[in-house]
């Protein structure tokens, strides 16, 4: 199954792509950006996380492990590095409100803007 990262799955603007650049949070609508600035966005609401083990993180831990012979690979492929995406509810100030898939790093931003409820 593929992951879906930073496109907004339901509600307003949906399949959308949602960007960070340039110190902003924006949605790409028919090429033009639109902010998520503070007069747009009345708060954020985290629905959950999924947590991702990268593979190459594991492998690189893993294989040398394995190459002598030691079991100890198992226990190092389980530390690969985590990545983390939120689904998160955006609730605008007209009412309505997006479901999006994010990473950490908009997800960052978008905690430091707004309340996260």
């Amino acid at each position: 199954m593929r992951r879906v990262t930073n496109k907004i799955i339901a509600g307003r603007f949906s399949g959308k792509k949602i960007k960070n650049a340039d110190g902003m949070i924006y949605v790409l609508i028919n090429g033009e950006r639109l902010e998520l600035s503070p007069e747009i966005v009345d708060h954020v609401r985290i629905l959950g996380t999924l947590q991702n083990k990268s593979f190459f993180s594991g492998l690189v831990r893993g294989l040398p492990a394995r190459l002598l012979g030691d079991t100890a690979w198992l226990s190092a492929i389980q530390s690969a590095k985590s990545n983390y995406d939120y689904n998160v509810k955006i609730v605008y100030r007209d009412g309505s409100s997006s479901v999006v898939v994010i990473n950490f790093d908009i997800m960052g931003q978008l905690a430091a803007r707004y309340e996260v409820v």
